[in-house]
């Protein structure tokens, strides 16, 4: 499949700044590869989105953010942890021999 001028402009911004899925850009890569002119008006939209990090000057967060940032990672942490400590419970069978089983949980003793 081959996508013309009109497609590939409207993914040319998304391709710039690598927001295409993997089969999007192998599309718009084919295109740029035949066609000249969208090849330049690539190369000059990617020269621009490459600057845009420098359009705006570095901040550091706040305090409060910062403390609230940590706060989240170590309950994050907190819940893994627990998490990995519970126990995996399995199924198990029960009901009289030759009759049919009947699948219960066991219950966790804490």
């Amino acid at each position: 499949m081959q996508i013309d001028c009109q497609q590939c402009v409207e993914q040319i911004g998304a391709y710039a700044l690598y927001a295409l899925s993997r089969d999007e850009r192998t599309l718009v890569e084919g295109h740029l590869r035949s066609c000249a002119r969208c090849s330049l008006f690539a190369y000059h939209l990617q020269s621009v989105t490459h600057q845009l990090p420098l359009a705006v000057a570095p901040m550091a967060p706040s305090p409060r953010v910062k403390q609230r940032m940590l706060a989240e990672i170590q309950n994050v942490i907190a819940c893994q942890m627990v998490s990995a400590q519970t126990p995996l419970m399995t199924p198990v069978a029960s009901g009289a021999p030759g009759e049919p089983a009947h699948q219960t949980w066991p219950v966790s003793r804490r």
